[in-house]
């Protein structure tokens, strides 16, 4: 699943704009200039419009997932994107699309209604009333053109009386609603004591996040999913990341995917892996960071079904097609962790990562991860600060 224009340029964008050539479309001034890079000086150059976003999607193989400027846009404006996403090429807005070249229909299932109202820094309407009758206007115009659409909530979450208030009473149609988190950590590398403590409290975050989504649980009752629709450490985008960094996202991995059926939430979203985390972009070349390091070393459970009987905080445990595949994070930062399986199954691959520096710029060596069995039982011991996928034919 891929998401956009975002964020908060969801709110200064006007999806019409982006049928214009690239060289015609005004750039889009942030709200808050540290919501763009720190090259573009408050804004985004609106180099990608809708044809362009949906390429890429179908270049990668990810489903699209648009925001909508619910305070600034028209129900018919929106209700226009939906009909030229999703209709047949003999509706107004469909046969547009078709005459630009897309005789298909996009097919846009999950859209959201707004980002992050209810906050100070979002134009719009700031108590869950105002949210409410804004986002039904919206909704029903959107849903008379695509009745099928998935549709989102958005809101301060968690918060008891938004709960109540605005995606309870929306629940008949929409869906979900979305949580927004960013792991604060001040950052002091002032000493080795400081620094160690700064990196351990990265790491650490997880367990923070877990209990924002059980109270996010609380607040919604049983009937609306939750959408983990942002998550990072604040301020990825104006600092280098480092191996710390990429240990909360493993943590934060194996969160969502030993959670994510109990807690009724099927759509995690990182925000974002180019320059902001997973993906460094320099003038000539580009690389994975930790973080991108670990998601594609967790990307090895993609389809699986969770077993519940192997998990933990510190395990992940799924089979697909009679691979069990395990992944295991080791945090502390003095000793070496053990950790022993017993399976019936001939192992197949074990990987590690590992690092000597939690320090800005650090990022992982990968290595093969030395396994021993001894009557059934497997034995993996991770060095400090590392994070391991081993896989088992069972």
């Amino acid at each position: 699943m891929l998401r956009w224009p975002g964020g908060n340029f969801a709110g200064e964008y006007r999806w019409q704009d982006g049928l214009l050539d690239a060289d015609e479309r005004a750039p889009l001034e942030a709200y808050m200039e540290n919501e763009t890079q720190p090259y573009t000086n408050g804004y985004d150059y609106n180099e990608v419009g809708i044809d362009e976003f949906i390429a890429l999607c179908r270049e990668i193989g990810a489903e699209p997932f648009l925001t909508i400027n619910l305070a600034n846009a028209s129900p018919e404006e929106n209700a226009a994107w939906v009909e030229y996403c999703n209709g047949a090429d003999d509706t107004r807005y469909g046969q547009l699309r078709a005459q630009r070249g897309h005789k298909d229909a996009y097919q846009v299932r999950y859209w959201s209604l707004g980002n992050e109202m209810g906050y100070g820094h979002m134009e719009g309407p700031m108590t869950p009333g105002q949210y409410v009758m804004l986002a039904r206007r919206q909704m029903r115009a959107m849903l008379d053109v695509s009745p099928d659409l998935q549709l989102f909530s958005s809101g301060p979450y968690p918060s008891e009386e938004w709960g109540t208030k605005s995606a309870k009473e929306l629940a008949e149609n929409v869906k979900y609603a979305s949580l927004h988190h960013y792991t604060y950590v001040p950052l002091d590398y002032s000493s080795d004591e400081a620094a160690k403590n700064t990196c351990q409290a990265i790491m650490d975050a997880p367990k923070g996040a877990y209990r924002l989504i059980k109270e996010m649980r609380t607040c919604l009752g049983n009937n609306i999913h939750i959408s983990f629709d942002e998550w990072n450490c604040w301020y990825a985008w104006y600092r280098p990341s480092s191996a710390a960094e990429g240990l909360y996202a493993a943590g934060m991995l194996q969160l969502f995917l030993n959670e994510s059926n109990a807690m009724d939430m099927p759509v995690c979203c990182y925000f974002q892996p180019i320059s902001e985390g997973a993906i460094e972009i320099k003038g000539n070349n580009c690389r994975l960071t930790a973080t991108g390091q670990v998601f594609s070393m967790l990307k090895a459970h993609c389809g699986g079904s969770l077993c519940p009987s192997l998990k933990n905080n510190s395990v992940t445990a799924t089979i697909k097609d009679n691979i069990l595949t395990i992944s295991m994070i080791h945090t502390g930062q003095e000793e070496p962790r053990v950790f022993k399986i017993q399976i019936r199954g001939d192992l197949l691959d074990a990987k590690l990562l590992s690092t000597d520096s939690l320090l800005p710029h650090s990022r992982f060596e990968e290595k093969i991860l030395s396994v021993s069995e001894i009557d059934g039982i497997f034995e993996v011991v991770l060095p400090p600060c590392s994070v391991a996928c081993v896989k088992f034919r069972v």
